[in-house]
């Protein structure tokens, strides 16, 4: 399922009516169906992450919005409930958590390299996913 826009909440009700769907169709025999999550993603230790990634971010998604990315609309993506998965460990921690419990999706895909960022920022990114962030959710 990809994730761009909305929030967490409204992706829990096309999950939920997803697998309705896949009952109503007589797929029970086969078990439950695998939601897969499709995203972007950044991780960052960085104090003013949220902030700083705006320029690459909104320079990334352009073309989508015809020109500039609106503050709001990143702030509100960002955000605890919001679509886009960001922030520090912890915030991603929680933030995938919560698209757990919202969803039931068995496996997110994280886009981590967008917005041209610099190549040791994107390191460092994959680098607090591997460290801090797996190792988290594997204990929830």
């Amino acid at each position: 399922m990809p994730m761009l826009d909305g929030s967490i909440d409204s992706y829990g009700q096309t999950a939920r009516h997803y697998r309705s769907a896949w009952q109503d169709c007589g797929r029970t025999d086969t078990g439950q169906p695998e939601i897969v999550v499709f995203g972007h993603a950044h991780v960052s230790d960085a104090e003013d992450a949220m902030a700083a990634f705006y320029p690459y971010y909104s320079a990334y998604l352009r073309p989508l919005f015809n020109g500039q990315m609106r503050e709001a609309t990143y702030r509100a993506w960002w955000s605890p409930l919001g679509s886009f998965v960001a922030g520090s460990a912890q915030q991603v921690v929680d933030k995938l958590a919560a698209l757990h419990a919202a969803t039931g999706c068995s496996l997110f895909a994280g886009q981590i390299d967008i917005g041209a960022q610099p190549f040791a920022q994107v390191m460092r990114g994959i680098e607090l996913m591997a460290k801090k962030v797996a190792p988290a959710l594997r204990q929830l």
